[in-house]
């Protein structure tokens, strides 16, 4: 998973756009396009708002995305956008301690609320920050509709839309994409035990499940 375009333009529309660097009082660093830190001081040169935009998508999803990969815990798009946002405005480093510690035990409600503490900035309360702790607590907490990861989805269509046709190499990839749809299956019946009493409610679990049951014979 790799954050989306709305997550990047939450982020675009905080950090605000800047072509040129400048000397951020409070981060006390220097900083460019959308809050660009890394290598950035006062001779770096010009940058246009279409490689801001390119240089925060890679930067997201090479030095912030595998902070949160490595917890190792099953997230909606949602959460990821709302995490990649809150991660690259305070460094990912701040998913190390307690705040990991609550993903990891999936205590998403909790770590919901505890978003919402950092939003000070040199001992001050900033408005700013708060209304984007509130905004990236409320993403996070946002359940996606009908969540179906997309490999998956296209799984089931092909597999409707074999049904009915009887070349010989329709039954020989009928029987592939049952494999791949049956070891899904399984893991997802394995995640949703594993974290009852709510597990069948996350992700979908449970209409995703019936989907490939229905055609898997499980």
């Amino acid at each position: 998973m790799h954050i989306s375009q709305a997550g990047l333009t939450l982020i675009e529309g905080f950090e605000g756009f800047s072509s040129r660097s400048y000397w951020d009082p409070y981060g006390r660093v220097w900083t460019r396009g959308y809050g660009e830190t890394e290598g950035i001081g006062p001779g770096s040169p010009l940058i246009s708002r279409a490689e801001g935009q390119a240089r925060l998508k890679h930067l997201v999803e090479t030095r912030y995305e595998p902070a949160i990969r490595a917890l190792n815990v099953e997230l909606n798009q949602n959460q990821w956008d709302a995490l990649c946002s809150f991660v690259w405005n305070l460094g990912p480093g701040i998913l190390d301690g307690t705040l990991g510690s609550l993903l990891k035990a999936r205590k998403f409600g909790e770590f919901a609320a505890a978003m919402l503490a950092y939003d000070h900035a040199r001992g001050q309360v900033l408005a700013g920050l708060a209304r984007r702790r509130r905004e990236e607590s409320a993403l996070f907490s946002k359940a996606p509709a009908a969540y179906v990861p997309a490999d998956e989805a296209r799984w089931l269509r092909e597999f409707d839309a074999l049904r009915g046709k009887h070349a010989p190499w329709v039954a020989v990839r009928r029987r592939a994409l049952a494999r791949v749809m049956t070891a899904r299956r399984k893991e997802i019946w394995r995640r949703a035990e594993h974290e009852r009493p709510d597990g069948w409610k996350n992700l979908n679990r449970d209409g995703r499940y019936h989907a490939l049951a229905a055609r898997t014979g499980g």
